[in-house]
C-alpha cells in the first residue's frame, strides 16, 4: 500500500527499479479517469510525471496556437486581429507552465503552515498533473477550429458578453469570464484532490487551498483576454 511507506521509501524504490517512459507518458491521460490512485503514487513511479504533464500540455497548446494563427493569416482578417490572436493562444501556451510552477510554489509556502513535507517536484507534478483537462480542451478546440476554419476569440463563458463591453468594468467580467469553462473547473477538482492526497491534507483545507491558488490564476489569466478587448474594442 502506498500510505504504508515514507515518500523516500517509494522514491527510494522507484529510482532503483527504474521507470518506463511509457507509465509516464500515460500519467497524463491515466489522472483524468483515476485522479486518486494516480496522485498516490507521485511519491514512487510518477515523482517525475511533471515533464510529461507540461510537455503535454506545451505540445497541444502550441497544436491550437498554429491552428488559429494559420486560419487568422488565411482569413486576411487585418493585423489588429492577428494580434490579439497571438496574444490570446500565446497566453494559452505559457500561462498553464507558469501555473503548475507557481501553483507549487504557493504548495510548498502552503504546507509549512500545516508542517507537511511534500518536496517541491512533487508538487510540481501534482500541479501539472492537475492541468491535464486543459491540454485535452487544446486538443479539442484543435480540432473543432480545423474543422470549423474560424479561430475562437471569446473563450468559456466570455461568450455571454461578447462582443466585449466597452467599459473598464464589462471588459473585466469579460476577461474573467473567459477563464471558466468546464475543463478548468475539472482541473480544479483535481488540484484540489491532489493536493489532499499529495500534501496529506483533509478535504476541505485542500479545496481552499486549490481555490485560492485558482482564484489566484484566474486574475492572471484573464489579463490576456482584457487586453484583447481593449486592442479590438478600445
Amino acid at each position: 500500500m502506498v500510505e504504508e511507506l515514507t515518500g523516500e521509501e517509494l522514491q527510494g524504490t522507484a529510482e532503483r527499479t527504474g521507470v518506463s517512459p511509457l507509465r509516464l507518458l500515460g500519467a497524463p491521460a491515466r489522472v483524468l479517469v483515476l485522479p486518486r490512485s494516480t496522485f498516490a503514487r507521485l511519491a514512487g513511479d510518477y515523482a517525475t510525471a511533471w515533464t510529461t504533464a507540461i510537455g503535454l500540455l506545451v505540445v497541444a497548446g502550441a497544436t491550437k496556437a498554429a491552428i488559429a494563427l494559420w486560419l487568422t493569416l488565411s482569413a486576411h482578417q487585418g493585423t489588429r486581429v492577428l494580434v490579439a490572436v497571438g496574444v490570446r493562444y500565446g497566453a494559452d501556451l505559457v500561462l498553464p507552465v507558469a501555473f503548475a510552477l507557481s501553483a507549487a510554489g504557493a504548495l510548498l509556502v502552503a504546507q509549512r503552515l500545516w508542517r507537511g513535507d511534500a518536496r517541491f517536484g512533487r508538487l510540481v507534478s501534482c500541479a501539472s498533473l492537475a492541468l491535464a483537462p486543459l491540454a485535452l480542451r487544446d486538443i479539442l478546440q484543435g480540432v473543432y477550429m480545423a474543422l470549423t476554419r474560424k479561430a475562437l476569440l471569446n473563450p468559456g463563458l466570455s461568450a455571454l458578453l461578447a462582443p466585449p463591453p466597452r467599459s473598464v468594468a464589462g471588459r473585466a467580467a469579460y476577461a474573467l469570464l473567459g477563464q471558466v469553462d468546464a475543463f478548468m473547473l475539472w482541473a480544479l477538482v483535481l488540484l484540489a484532490l491532489g493536493v489532499g492526497v499529495t500534501a496529506g491534507r483533509g478535504r476541505f483545507r485542500a479545496a481552499l487551498t486549490a481555490c485560492g491558488i485558482a482564484l489566484l490564476a484566474a486574475a492572471l489569466g484573464a489579463l490576456p483576454s482584457f487586453a484583447i478587448a481593449s486592442l479590438l474594442f478600445g
